[in-house]
């Protein structure tokens, strides 16, 4: 992606409505930070120090340092420090922080499908190892992100809300993936109990913007590449599944005011209060923001195994928008801007 003015302005933006302040002076660990949401977040943390004077101490995790160095290039290479990482490995940091913001997380549909065992697995594996480092380093506060296939699947099209819970079938793969996020959190609560870990929990529901990586096969990451490049949208469903979408800069401004005004244990879905859109409302913003057109086609089988089977993932957002949370996007600005940031 490119860091237009638009992006660096909102990203300021961001920060200051959400307390980025808050922050000042702390040690912060971000796991999977070259992804679509941590690096929403680090950008979010790296804007802060430059023009607020925050001074964030900001550790990137992830598996790739060149990788990481490509992401983050825009802000020089001592903003930052790059931590080797992978969720599937031991955790052996010497180092002590202040917070952890654990975003790593197998999410594409295509890896879904392709590494089921990798996917429950590493999950579960990596938020216990850090969960333990957590307990024995004194860290303040461990925010999990979670996800809005938590609740399960059910009939209707009613927003959920962070107490309800549904069906996910233990005997189909593709449930490696809400599964693991349902005992990730069950972790968090258990270390809590037993060790006095303090954690709170994100459940995003769909995120999207500039930051959704190249490898990134989720629908709306298609649709924003194929706008981005002057190519029609090619849509494989009807595109009435009903979603809380959020831009990646607002959700990165949701993800502060969780781990800092959140509850210690509780959840909080990740969506922009009131607001909810179908997967063809985002493709019609991305149309208008792309001038191109949309194509209907059928998905391969391999590409529907890893599909959420939830035709309605909205979410209710009472509880974010109660902690002060402060959006700065509405769907049409955001796709013209992803659109900018893209080209």
């Amino acid at each position: 992606m490119i860091y237009t003015s638009g992006y660096l302005k909102g990203l300021l933006e961001c920060a200051r409505l959400n307390g980025a302040s808050g922050l000042a002076n702390s040690t912060v660990l971000i796991t999977g930070a070259s992804g679509l949401i941590g690096s929403a977040f680090a950008d979010l943390l790296l804007s802060s120090n430059q023009r607020l004077g925050t001074k964030i101490t900001v550790k990137l995790a992830g598996r790739s340092e060149v990788a990481m160095r490509q992401r983050f290039s825009c802000w020089g290479e001592e903003a930052y420090e790059f931590i080797q990482y992978d969720a599937g490995s031991d955790v052996s940091f010497d180092f002590d922080v202040d917070y952890i913001l654990h975003c790593a997380s197998n999410a594409h549909p295509r890896l879904i499908a392709e590494e089921p065992v990798e996917t429950l697995v590493n999950g579960v594996r990596g938020t216990a190892n850090l969960l333990n480092y957590a307990r024995f380093h004194m860290t303040k506060r461990l925010l999990y992100v979670s996800s809005s296939e938590v609740y399960g699947k059910r009939d209707g099209m009613e927003p959920y809300a962070e107490d309800e819970y549904y069906l996910v079938d233990p005997l189909s793969a593709r449930s490696c993936y809400p599964n693991s996020k349902r005992a990730c959190e069950t972790l968090c609560a258990a270390y809590a109990s037993e060790y006095g870990v303090d954690s709170v929990i994100a459940r995003p529901g769909h995120v999207w913007g500039p930051t959704m990586t190249a490898s990134d096969s989720r629908a709306h990451a298609e649709f924003a590449r194929n706008a981005a490049a002057g190519q029609d949208i090619i849509m494989k469903s009807p595109g009435d599944q009903l979603r809380s979408y959020i831009y990646s800069t607002d959700c990165a401004g949701a993800l502060l005011t969780i781990l800092l005004k959140g509850k210690s244990n509780e959840a909080y879905n990740v969506g922009v209060p009131g607001e909810t859109c179908t997967i063809r409302q985002l493709a019609d913003a991305l149309v208008e923001a792309g001038g191109v057109s949309i194509v209907r086609d059928f998905p391969t089988e391999d590409e529907a195994r890893g599909y959420n089977p939830m035709s309605c993932s909205a979410l209710k957002c009472e509880k974010l928008a109660a902690l002060g949370f402060v959006t700065g996007y509405t769907l049409r600005d955001a796709a013209a801007q992803t659109i900018d940031c893209m080209r």
